[in-house]
């Protein structure tokens, strides 16, 4: 309601629960007349200066340490990626103990597979 007629409510003082703004309080502002939040202009380019859709915003606060929590670990860990290849060559043995009437779970393949070099 308050956008719909230009009302800014850093303007409003809030009389509901906790300060909150309620429905009377913006009622209120459009009798008296509390004027819109202006726009912020765009900066004007100097001459010859051309406009850039990047803008830089200096690291503060939680961002600056987690930035260098991250940049730390990207400095001091090993950039590589190990994907180990193994052979499963003793996965027949455990379909023959199958056979014989033996259960074998999951994880004693698994076991099984890295526990061999």
């Amino acid at each position: 309601m308050a956008k719909a007629h230009g009302i800014d409510l850093s303007m409003v003082s809030g009389s509901g629960p906790g300060g909150r703004i309620v429905r009377a309080d913006v009622l209120k502002a459009i009798e008296k007349g509390v004027p819109a939040k202006a726009a912020p202009a765009p900066p004007a380019a100097a001459a010859g200066e051309l406009l850039s859709a990047a803008q830089e915003i200096p690291i503060a606060g939680v961002r600056k340490v987690v930035f260098k929590n991250m940049h730390l670990s990207l400095a001091t860990q090993a950039q590589l990626t190990c994907t180990p290849r193994h052979r499963a060559e003793g996965m027949s043995s455990c379909a023959a103990a199958e056979r014989r009437g033996a259960k074998v779970s999951y994880n004693a393949v698994l076991g099984e597979v890295i526990a061999r070099p």
